[in-house]
């Protein structure tokens, strides 16, 4: 009896361990370019069940201003790309729409830039998405994803600098301990 219920959990977990998730996910890598101004460089995944053409990023109004969408290849002319900054309180946003083109499902997409002024403490945070099906008669009523941004950190060439130091310092320890021995 003991056997056939670790049996049967074993291939529980193992079945639903393997299921994919069906999910848009939004990261990203923040970089402080001079005090209160940040460059956001975001990646969209499609593990949805179809095409992604609109999906939308929310900045909280507390902590971020002037939000300016920086143009690269990767979302080039066919795709409309709206900015709402902060007003009487409300969250700015960035509309991203294309009739297009699309990300396709399995697809991810680098390299979508925001430029903001972010007043929050340590790194930029407060953010999430909402992925859309324009095929609705209310899109907007009901999103398909929605979720927080993953936003991490790039880190300073000093900090770089700082690491490579600490290697070359024990590489030169342990050629030392070596040549002693």
């Amino acid at each position: 009896m003991q056997i056939k219920k670790i049996i049967t959990t074993l291939t529980c977990f193992v079945m639903l361990s393997f299921q994919p998730a069906f999910a848009a996910l939004i990261s990203g890598t923040a970089t402080n370019i001079t005090g209160t101004t940040w460059e956001s460089r975001y990646t969209i995944t499609n593990n949805l069940l179809l095409d992604i053409n609109w999906f939308t990023l929310y900045f909280d109004a507390t902590q971020y201003a002037n939000l300016v969408y920086i143009p690269t290849a990767e979302f080039g002319p066919d795709w409309e790309i709206f900015t709402y900054d902060f007003d009487f309180g409300d969250d700015g946003y960035i509309d991203v729409y294309s009739n297009f083109t699309a990300i396709t499902v399995g697809q991810s997409v680098s390299n979508f830039v925001v430029q903001y002024s972010y007043f929050g403490i340590g790194l930029p945070s407060l953010q999430q998405f909402e992925v859309y099906d324009e095929q609705l008669i209310d899109p907007l009523s009901a999103p398909i994803a929605a979720g927080d941004i993953a936003i991490a950190a790039v880190p300073e060439p000093g900090s770089l600098y700082l690491f490579g130091l600490g290697l070359l310092a024990f590489a030169a320890y342990r050629i030392r301990q070596v040549r002693l021995n």
